[in-house]
């Protein structure tokens, strides 16, 4: 048996967030939503292979391979959005830095018996 997956996704939207006395960062909305641009899209490929033996009456033995993000790509998945700082009225220096990367290529092996 082969198998493949592709995936894709928009990229998500990046707003200016701000701090408030009362709650703390990240919850006052600055601008409008997806006013900082978008985060790029992200691409999955994934294959699954796997082979099965009879090896009796109603027994079975599988071997199982998935590539998961085969290319490896790494994009970036989400940003700082606190474009304010904890002290209020100061800009975050590190707005827009990433915070999340796509998951970098994974590979699976296994078995399986079935009786």
């Amino acid at each position: 048996n082969l198998g493949l997956g592709i995936d894709a996704q928009s990229g998500i939207p990046i707003t200016k967030l701000g701090c408030a006395y009362d709650y703390g960062c990240s919850e006052r909305i600055l601008e409008e939503r997806g006013s900082g641009g978008r985060t790029d899209w992200t691409f999955n490929l994934d294959l699954h292979a796997d082979y099965t033996f009879k090896i009796g009456e109603g027994q079975s033995l599988s071997f199982i391979f998935d590539v998961f993000n085969l290319p490896s790509l790494q994009t970036i998945t989400d940003v700082d959005m606190d474009y304010e700082s904890p002290d209020i009225g100061y800009i975050n220096p590190d707005w827009q830095a990433p915070t999340a990367y796509q998951t970098p290529r994974q590979v699976r092996f296994g078995v399986r018996y079935a009786f």
